[in-house]
């Protein structure tokens, strides 16, 4: 295994000087949207910018979004210009499926791939002001994407469960690892175990370029190496979960001897937010979700927001809640509690995060400041 191996304790002994950080979370004017959209199925921030330019507030920091009916626009944080999209790549319409998964070009600005129910993965140019398919996937409705090898490997999984490699420029399929056709507990050998079942989440590795994670309805995160025969190296679980239905894997390099730790939410009644170790493939720990007993969590988007915030939300409180990861300390509630949270982006220069949801007729924005 590519990753070195060190004790899930050792992380939270690093992890532990992050309970210092006082953590300022401010919500800033929503962004409003039209109702024929059909809310924000996805979202993500496109590019980077520096820390000299996030001192200056949100400037001209810019998103791309997916909908409910198929359209993909791209919206600016500013005030003067955040009620309208500044750009629409892709229209939708009132027959359109949903756009699960945006992904900008890390590298080229210019270029966003995303994940369509309807079966295509497409790719926008935004100086181009067009969108086409960048492949259709036959029978398979692909939920995620990601990059892996440093960017040179687009990678999609989805209902078919079968994970698929791509060459971002040529548009070739170079290598598809197909789906277990067990359940993960029968198999014998669950650890290398391919997914069984729907995958709706794909993650790269921060620290390890060829690595990349999966989670979806086989209650299982696996990690995977792009340069193997097989794909997965290692396999993640606990008492039947996570159990992701959405865009619901994050990982992040965490603590002060800087090791990967993996979230997730899922779609569960209670202990829904879990983080992991992937260095000793063990659950560090749940992390409370608050919600009332009638409702339960039932989470289907997270992201980590710092050291020691992360933000989740899904359709138990229909509420996105910014939570201190180390005492499960609910610091901030955003949304309306009327519709489920589907899509959450968080950008870690600016402290800015986007939260919206299914049929939801805005994107909430909050600006997120830790002090020590």
């Amino acid at each position: 295994m590519p990753v070195p191996r060190m004790l899930a304790q050792d992380v939270e002994k690093a992890s532990e000087t992050n309970e210092t950080f006082e953590n300022k979370i401010q919500e800033l004017p929503s962004i409003k949207l039209d109702p024929s959209l059909e809310g924000a199925t996805s979202l993500a921030f496109i590019g980077s910018c520096s820390e000299a330019e996030s001192k200056k507030g949100v400037g001209d920091r810019k998103f791309v979004c997916g909908h409910g009916n198929g359209a993909i626009t791209i919206f600016k944080c500013d005030a003067a210009t955040r009620q309208n999209p500044v750009q629409t790549l892709k229209l939708g319409s009132s027959s359109g499926l949903p756009i699960m998964k945006v992904l900008p070009h890390p590298t080229n600005p210019d270029l966003i791939f995303s994940a369509s129910v309807d079966g295509n993965i497409y790719q926008s140019s935004i100086t181009k002001h067009n969108t086409s398919i960048f492949h259709k996937e036959e029978g398979n409705e692909p939920m995620s994407l990601c990059f892996c090898d440093d960017v040179t490997v687009l990678i999609s999984a989805g209902r078919d469960t079968h994970v698929r490699m791509y060459d971002p420029v040529t548009n070739q399929i170079t290598r598809a690892y197909h789906g277990s056709k067990t359940d993960r507990t029968s198999s014998s050998n669950s650890s290398t175990c391919r997914p069984s079942k729907k995958v709706f989440a794909l993650k790269e590795s921060p620290s390890h370029p060829h690595c990349f994670y999966s989670a979806g309805w086989d209650n299982s995160i696996k990690m995977w190496d792009c340069r193997t025969s097989e794909g997965v190296i290692s396999s993640m679980s606990h008492k039947n979960s996570p159990h992701v239905c959405g865009d619901a894997l994050d990982v992040k390099v965490c603590g002060g001897i800087g090791l990967e730790t993996i979230l997730t939410a899922s779609w569960t009644s209670k202990r829904a937010l879990q983080l992991w170790e992937p260095n000793s493939d063990k659950l560090l720990r749940s992390v409370r979700f608050p919600s009332r007993k009638d409702d339960g969590e039932y989470l289907y988007s997270s992201r980590f927001v710092n050291d020691s915030v992360v933000v989740a939300g899904g359709s138990g409180s229909k509420d996105a809640v910014f939570i201190n990861f180390h005492t499960s300390e609910p610091l901030l509630a955003v949304g309306s509690g009327s519709n489920p949270i589907t899509a959450i982006d968080n950008d870690v220069t600016t402290g800015l995060t986007l939260i919206g949801g299914t049929n939801y007729d805005v994107i909430h924005l909050t600006k997120t400041e830790t002090a020590f």
